[in-house]
């Protein structure tokens, strides 16, 4: 999993290997994202890893940045180092909480809400009346608008009436992976069986 910190939020994207293809993608789509919602970065820090067409990607002339090396083994120096500790004991104890039967093949589903929790606890740098989330992402998270539930967590998910026959159950397992954004009071779930991802206005948590 990649990471990539301001002096104002978390921002996170998974990777798959420490290969340029896996990495150059997930920074890529995390300076998009910055770049949507109006930010920039003029400086990054980096550690001795970083190969030479990752420094090219982070020099491009349109994003306006330059870098620096920490020096060798000196990983105090850096503050991202700090973030990933951060990062990483926010996502473990989320972990410790899932459902004992949640795919571990999905744990990835829970980075989104893992990173907006986090978000939801730290004040803005640059603007200590909100918190980093707001900061990065607008106006103040709306609960009643969309929901958020216990990572992981065992739900039944509701069949709608129009999709199962008279004598089908009026519900099926899954569990709950994060909030939906772009869809209004929903949450975001998996289906235990099928494994596919849907979104659903009704669901009952069934946390243990």
């Amino acid at each position: 999993m990649g990471l990539l910190t301001n002096s104002d939020a978390f921002m996170q994207a998974p990777f798959k290997t420490k290969k340029d293809a896996h990495r150059i993608a997930a920074y890529n789509s995390i300076m998009q994202r910055l770049k949507s919602r109006g930010h920039s970065v003029d400086l990054q820090i980096l550690d001795n890893e970083a190969s030479a067409e990752y420094k090219r990607q982070v020099i491009k002339e349109e994003r306006k940045c330059k870098f620096q090396l920490i020096p060798p083994n000196v990983h105090c120096r850096n503050a991202t180092e700090h973030a990933i500790q951060t990062f990483k004991a926010h996502i473990l104890s989320i972990l410790s909480g899932v459902a004992p039967k949640f795919p571990k093949l999905l744990w990835n589903l829970l980075l989104p809400q893992t990173e907006m929790t986090l978000n939801l606890l730290r004040q803005a740098t640059l603007d200590p009346s909100v918190y980093a989330w707001a900061y990065c992402n607008g106006p103040h998270h709306t609960f009643d608008v969309t929901p958020l539930g216990p990572l992981g967590c065992k739900i039944f998910i509701h069949n709608k009436i129009n999709t199962r026959n008279s004598w089908d159950f009026c519900a099926r397992d899954g569990f709950n992976i994060g909030p939906a954004f772009n869809h209004y009071h929903c949450f975001h779930v998996v289906d235990k069986t099928t494994k596919t991802t849907l979104y659903s206005d009704t669901v009952e948590l069934r946390h243990s």
